[in-house]
């Protein structure tokens, strides 16, 4: 269970690039985005339909294209299946319209978050963060030595075989950063769990989605 977590977290650090890459066609941009956001939400809404209403308007950070997301307007039982509409920045032109769970990356995404297992499989990440916690805590005492200083443990020739030698040394460097990997991994599957912890309200369900009742402003402030 790891292995895969491990490989798509790995990924996705890549996140932009991979979807550029694997994406080409939405990146042809013919320059910034300048427009006000009304303009990229006024076209976005044509492609949309009456069916859809816009959920939220993203720049890009640096060269690419605007996005804006697209939900049913009639909220649905579960998750909401989003649209999103890739718009050229100098021009609102609508660039592509992809649905928000097609695509590799979106893949990677799930299969990071929940394993690709409805319902459970962000618990079973979650748990899986915890028992690496364990493991990493559990190594660091193990690899304490008995008897000297810490620099003690830092030798090489702890043991006779190289293997062992290896994984006590592989292991007491890679200990810290894996601890804080799976302890932020659990706490982003349980966050009721965590939140209380840091003075943080536990997250509520979010309230059935409401069709805006006006339209959008060219504002600054524009979330």
């Amino acid at each position: 269970l790891i292995i895969p977590i491990s490989i798509s977290g790995a990924a996705l650090v890549w996140h932009d690039w991979l979807d550029e890459t694997l994406n080409p066609a939405r990146y042809e941009v013919t320059g910034a985005a300048t427009l006000p956001p009304s303009r990229y939400v006024e076209a976005a809404r044509d492609v949309l339909g009456p069916d859809k209403r816009v959920a939220s308007l993203r720049y890009p950070d640096g060269t690419g294209p605007v996005v804006v997301t697209g939900v049913p307007s009639t909220p649905p039982k579960g998750q909401p299946q989003r649209t999103n509409v890739y718009l050229d920045g100098p021009t609102a032109r609508v660039i592509e319209t992809a649905g928000g769970n097609e695509g590799a990356v979106r893949v990677l995404h799930v299969l990071h978050g929940s394993l690709m297992v409805p319902g459970t499989g962000r618990q079973i990440v979650g748990w899986v963060g915890v028992a690496m916690l364990v493991s990493s805590l559990t190594g660091l005492w193990l690899w304490w030595p008995l008897s000297g200083s810490v620099p003690r443990g830092l030798r090489w020739n702890r043991r006779p075989q190289f293997d062992a030698n290896l994984h006590h040394q592989l292991g007491f460097w890679v200990c810290v950063p894996l601890a804080m990997l799976s302890v932020t991994g659990a706490w982003i599957s349980f966050p009721a769990f965590f939140a209380p912890m840091v003075g943080e309200k536990a997250p509520q369900r979010p309230a059935p989605s409401v069709p805006l009742a006006a339209p959008v402003q060219d504002v600054n402030g524009l979330a």
